[in-house]
């Protein structure tokens, strides 16, 4: 049990240096989560995602629903997340030149 604690602590000191390093320590919590859920679903192609698909992600499950649309508004008035061009909402994906920035 003291070394799944040890091993958890340490990978949350990289996580934490992690999201430092990538400029994400000024998002919120409810905001990074989205970020990692919709990089979750799109996978390494960088797909874009459904809302409806983001609303179900298990990071997501418990977010109340006014949360995740202001969590999203702000991602998207940041650059963090990004539309289609042409299309106001519905499908969204990150947005990596600001994240890797």
């Amino acid at each position: 049990m003291t070394r799944n604690i040890s091993t958890l602590a340490q990978l949350r000191m990289l996580l934490e240096s992690m999201e430092h390093d990538l400029g994400l320590k000024k998002l919120t919590p409810n905001e990074r989560d989205l970020l990692y859920a919709a990089q979750n679903l799109s996978g390494e192609t960088n797909e874009y995602v459904r809302s409806e698909e983001l609303k179900g992600h298990p990071l997501l499950k418990s977010m109340t629903q006014p949360t995740y649309y202001r969590s999203l508004k702000r991602l998207l008035e940041l650059g963090f997340i990004e539309l289609p061009s042409g299309k106001k909402t519905g499908l969204y994906r990150v947005n990596f030149s600001i994240v890797i920035d």
